[in-house]
């Protein structure tokens, strides 16, 4: 049986999958919807629809817009056309209804059933059409989606809408009942039928005229102003003038059917590929859906398709045209097709089997199902493909294969997004449908076991590709080195070239080429081996890692120019190097595990070096100029590890062809023209792929590269951690270049503060750190072999030696043992000759770390005292101590220092309380500055030196201080004493007129200024005490004195101040506050003081109140009392007298005031 013969239906009928414009043949409307097939996902967007259209009859709605999204096979354009089928409801034999036909396929949905026929049975009319080829290709501005709007309506109703004014000019005779009048005319003046020639009318427009005028009953003149103005009116009519056109048409509808339900729906397929991302259009799309929503209120209807939902299209628009747009989104009920039932359709449709093949069919499963599960299974790296389920999917998918059904549908669109497609594709003249019937036609005479390879879709979409596409193909047909099968691969890359989903390695191109079920893979797989390689030495594929791409003509071109570009051995070990130290292993530096040391590093591939360091990884490959084992040890000795990479033809390659493709690249960045842009953008994509693939190449390689490190090959098991690898041979080389690294035994410091932080946790006068006694050994050997050669050593020598080789040590961990052994005192540190040997020095950390002090700073080694200077310094000690020296010498000195370090802390606590004019103090404070000087000497010989050389100061010192503490301890209250005494009386001693008391004084200022006084204390404390009371009392007896006489001048004050009606409460204290003051005074000599400028002050207003000149209007006020004495009177003379008295004393206050007063008070 062949295949022709196994479907229920004839496999070579004809089949619409999409729109076109004038398609009304009933026979092929029959047979579309007869054979459509009402998915699942079909029947919900069916019962949305007719719920909404339904809903809204006889209603006023705004809500008018459909927008039915869907790739490639998804079926919105036969649901578009089933839609408007339904809705028009033509007779396609029988006496059924295409209305009917679809309502008998979901008869089992009650609803859905009712509202498809109240649907069809409500008068409408559908204009069904492909914007796309409806539009003027010369016109493709922001007016032309309203153009072809009005075109279709005026073609709808017969007028000529392909020139608008033309078919308004029409309409308005039709109106009027002269359009049949005016054709009769036009053929009466030319002799033509108006229909078939009214597309000519640019030669008749006189005729025309004349015709018009004869109809409106008019001058030529006349009629042709009227054309012409109509001309120019539709050069700019709006959408809103076009709406209530429409509106008028929908009234006069429903005016003639007596009805208010007449709809109008406007049908358009791909407006979503037409709009694309114009802005202008999208608008006037938005525009033309809102005005007739508006104008029309429900009566007409715009039902269109796009390949992409209506979110996505205004997802890449700028934010400003989304904005613009966003009214859009309400406008339409949006219907999104998934596609996920076009394997149903199809099998449906096309591939629906007559029983006879259907048995056929299942005896062939039974005898290959084994080879059938297995048959098909793409590489791991390739997206889920469905393979035969079971024997009914077998049966009802072939001669087909399962995965053919999604892979085609990502063809399409892959296609279509790389625009590569001719206008065809984009008009959607190809579906789903036709690709598996033109692929059917193509082997119905095969017999039953053969299965359709995939490059049978090739034919498929031959007719809509671009020609620059084709012409590979077509070049390769006609080449005489190439056959079919060469050809037929090559249709086959050219399919999936676009497509992500699916790698096109030779394992899956072997899959994508079989034709027999039972074929053998793997000499299927030697033969496309063949084709390939004469198709790559062809340049019409490229070979990219395991993948093969088809290659245009142009980028034939392009490879052949690329493949000529020369690349030197520079140029691949810089590139090596950029993968090698750029992407995979990216240290600069190796950290060394044992010290946490960090060593710069050299990178070498070949002789490309870069960097500065003391240790080097060199990759070598199989250009460099030596790469026998015996040469690569010998290299390796010399502080490097070396690493061979094998050869690797991939390597080579891949790498050729990734820096011919980046130099090509770099040099064609811009054109003016698409295709080559897109080629290079493609290419360069394949290059970054391609390189990716380089450094995977390159891992593998150093994982099982040969290694060699200190003048051996490494034995190493294969694959390696190369990084593990470098990690311990670089450890292992820095071990034996520093081989004395390991005498820093101590925990690594970090910082120069953490110097500070170890020698502040053991402060004191004796100090006692351990650290790396290793460590501190070799410092202190050098110092003393470079102090016998070279008399001075610096901290820079120390420094520069000990981070040299064979130590390796960090600077830090240097400076920290330097500093140990300063604040233990085995070396000295000499600064602007200071010998700095005390870890208390201000200046010892920045001294030991900062490199501005390295070679200013010496070092030296202290002193030794022989035997017999340290059994004297013991003697000393323990004659002024009365404490047994111990018997080492470290010990001993260890207990001189305490000894003196207790003494200093108990004296020094309370030496403050003394006064600084104390001849004691001065003494103990200088007493006490020699001991510390000789205890607190770094080098021990100093201090034995210092014992010894003051054998004659040590008891005077010790003994004055021994009295000092004693005193301190038990007279100290008493000193106090005498030391107030002093300082209560010495300044005012002389006003007590005391003559003990100033003796006493005397004595006290003689105590202060002897160096011993200390026998004196307490009898003079004795004195101060029985003189104090009789002191005490003088001072009370003054203050009694001043305070009254102040207080008798005041009240003076008082009198004069009102007699002279003056106040002096603002010019002088209070009184109380005055004696206040007083009272408070501990020293008589502050008694005296305030009395005296109290006292002063007073006297000072009564002069100013005396003295001050008088207001002539003011009369002074004369007490009699005051000017004259009281007598007693026994005679006239007396009263005579008495009265001349008066009188001379009155003229006489009158000569100095111009008025007086009389007082009697």
């Amino acid at each position: 049986m062949i295949i022709k013969n196994i479907f229920e239906k004839d496999i070579e009928r004809p089949i619409n999958g999409v729109v076109k414009v004038g398609q009304d043949d009933l026979n092929i409307i029959k047979t579309e919807v007869e054979e459509y097939i009402v998915t699942s996902e079909i029947k919900k967007y069916l019962d949305d629809f007719f719920t909404h259209y339904v809903e809204t009859l006889g209603m006023q709605t705004d809500k008018i817009g459909i927008w039915i999204s869907g790739f490639f096979g998804s079926g919105k354009s036969h649901l578009l056309k089933m839609l408007a089928y339904i809705i028009e409801n033509p007779t396609i034999g029988d006496n059924l209804t295409a209305g009917e036909i679809i309502r008998e396929k979901v008869k089992d949905d009650a609803l859905l059933s009712a509202n498809i026929k109240k649907a069809y049975q409500t008068p409408s009319d559908v204009i069904l059409f492909n914007i796309d080829s409806m539009s003027d290709t010369a016109d493709g501005g922001e007016e032309s989606i309203p153009k072809v709007f009005r075109r279709v309506f005026y073609d709808k109703l017969g007028y000529f809408g392909r020139f608008p004014f033309i078919a308004e000019i029409e309409r308005n005779l039709d109106k009027k009942g002269c359009y049949e009048k005016f054709k009769d005319k036009f053929k009466e003046l030319t002799g033509f039928n108006w229909i078939d020639e009214r597309k000519n009318f640019a030669l008749h427009e006189k005729k025309i005229f004349e015709a018009l005028a004869y109809c409106n009953n008019v001058t030529i003149e006349e009629a042709e102003n009227y054309y012409n103005k109509t001309e120019d009116y539709f050069k700019s009519i709006s959408i809103s003038d076009f709406a209530e056109m429409v509106k008028e048409y929908v009234d006069q509808k429903n005016k003639e059917l007596k009805t208010n339900n007449y709809r109008l729906l406007f049908m358009v397929d791909e407006v979503g590929q037409f709009i694309a991302q114009d802005t202008n259009k999208m608008l006037n799309l938005q525009t033309i859906v809102e005005e007739l929503g508006v104008k029309c209120k429900g009566s007409v209807w715009v039902v269109v398709t796009s390949q992409e939902d209506v979110e996505s299209i205004i997802g890449d628009l700028p934010k400003t045209s989304k904005n613009e747009f966003s009214k859009i989104l309400g406008r339409f009920k949006r219907f999104s097709l998934s596609g996920s039932n076009t394997d149903e359709v199809i099998k449906k449709r096309i591939l629906a089997k007559n029983v006879e093949a259907a048995e056929e069919l299942k005896k062939l499963y039974d005898k290959y199902s084994s080879i059938l599960k297995n048959q098909f299974t793409f590489t791991a790296d390739t997206a889920t493909f469905e393979k035969y389920k079971d024997e009914n999917d077998f049966i009802n998918t072939y001669p087909f294969i399962p995965y053919q059904f999604k892979l085609l549908q990502k063809v399409f669109e892959a296609i279509r997004t790389k625009g590569i497609a001719g206008k065809h594709l984009s008009h959607g003249e190809r579906s789903m449908l036709n690709a598996f019937q033109e692929a059917c036609k193509n082997i119905k005479d095969s017999e039953l076991g053969y299965i359709s390879p995939f490059y049978l879709f090739y034919d498929t979409i031959e007719g809509f590709m671009d020609s620059y596409v084709l012409l590979t193909i077509k070049n390769a047909e006609t080449n005489s080195s190439l056959n079919s099968f060469d050809v037929n691969l090559l249709k086959l890359l050219f399919l999936i070239r676009y497509v992500g989903q699916i790698k096109s390695n030779i394992d899956n191109i072997v899959i994508l080429m079989l034709e027999k079920i039972d074929q053998d893979k793997q000499s299927l797989k030697e033969k496309i081996k063949e084709s390939l390689s004469k198709l790559e030495h062809e340049v019409l594929i490229n070979k990219s890692g395991d993948t093969y791409n088809f290659l245009t003509n142009e980028e034939r071109d392009i490879r052949q120019e690329i493949k000529r570009i020369p690349i030197d051995s520079d140029a691949r070990s810089n590139f090596i190097y950029e993968i090698v130290f750029n992407e995979i292993y990216l240290d600069t530096k190796h950290k060394y595990t044992h010290y946490n040391n960090n060593y710069d590093l050299i990178r070498t591939v070949d002789n490309i070096s870069k960097g500065n360091g003391k240790l080097e990884i060199k990759v070598v490959t199989q250009h460099y100029y030596e790469t026998s084992d015996s040469n690569l040890a010998m290299e390796s000795q010399q502080r490097r590890i070396v690493i061979r990479l094998n050869s690797s033809n991939d390597l080579e390659r891949e790498l050729k062809a990734y820096l011919q493709t980046d130099e090509y690249i770099r040099k064609h960045q811009v054109s003016t023209k698409e295709s080559f842009s897109n080629i290079i953008r493609d290419t360069q994509k394949e290059n970054d792929e391609r390189r990716k693939r380089i450094k995977s190449i390159i891992e593998n390689l150093l994982e099982n590269a040969d290694y060699f490190g200190l003048g051996n090959k490494l034995n190493l098991l294969k694959p390696v951690n190369f990084r593990n690898v470098l990690r311990d041979q670089l450890d292992e080389i820095v071990g034996h270049i520093y081989h004395k690294m390991y005498l820093i035994t101590q925990n690594s410091i970090k910082t120069a503060s953490e110097i500070k932080e170890a020698l502040n946790k053991k402060r004191s006068i004796v100090i006692d750190i351990t650290t790396n006694d290793s460590a501190e050994n070799e410092i202190i050997n050098f110092i003393r072999d470079i102090s016998h050669l070279e008399g001075n050593v610096t901290l820079k020598k120390i420094y520069d030696r000990f981070t040299e080789e064979p130590y390796g040590w960090k600077l830090l961990d240097i400076q920290y043992v330097i500093a140990i052994l300063v604040a233990n005192e085995k070396i000295h540190l000499l600064y602007q000759n200071e010998k700095i040997s005390s870890q208390f020095h201000s200046k010892l950390e920045e001294l030991i770390t900062k490199s501005s002090y390295q070679s200013v700073v010496y070092v030296t080694l202290p002193q030794t005292a022989n035997e017999d200077e340290i059994n004297k310094a013991k003697q000393i000690f323990q004659e002024v101590s009365d404490n047994i020296p111990e018997e080492n010498s470290d010990d001993f000195l260890k207990q001189f220092k305490k000894y003196i370090n207790d003494l200093v802390e108990d004296i020094k606590a309370n030496l403050g309380s003394l006064s600084s004019d104390f001849i004691p103090k001065v003494i103990a404070e200088e007493y006490l500055e020699e001991l510390v000087k000789i205890a607190k000497q770094s080098d021990k010989v100093d201090i034995i030196k210092g014992i010894i050389n003051n054998e004659k100061n040590l008891p005077t010192w010790i003994e004055y201080l021994g009295k000092v503490k004693n005193f301190l301890s038990n007279q100290i209250d008493r000193y106090k004493e005498i030391r107030e005494f002093i300082n209560t009386y010495k300044d005012g001693i002389v006003h007590y007129d005391h003559k003990t008391a100033n003796d006493l004084l005397s004595k006290c200022n003689e105590y202060i200024k002897s160096e011993s006084p200390f026998h004196l204390t307490i009898a003079l404390a004795n004195e101060i005490d029985n003189v104090s009371n009789e002191l005490k009392k003088k001072l009370e007896s003054k203050k009694e004195a001043c305070i009254d006489e102040i207080r008798k001048r005041y009240e003076y004050a008082l009198q004069i101040s009102k007699e002279n009606n003056e106040k002096i409460d603002e010019k002088l204290d209070p009184l109380d506050k005055m004696i206040e003051q007083i009272k408070n005074e501990l020293k008589i000599e502050n008694v005296i003081a305030k009395h005296s400028t109290f006292t002063q002050k007073i006297d000072k207003i009564i002069e100013i109140i005396k003295n001050k000149p008088k207001d002539k209007n003011t009369p002074k006020r004369v007490k009699i009392s005051s000017i004259i004495y009281p007598k007693i009177i026994s005679s006239k003379e007396e009263i005579d007298s008495f009265v001349n008295e008066l009188k001379e004393k009155l003229y006489k206050e009158l000569q100095n005031n111009e008025k007086i007063e009389i007082s009697g008070d």
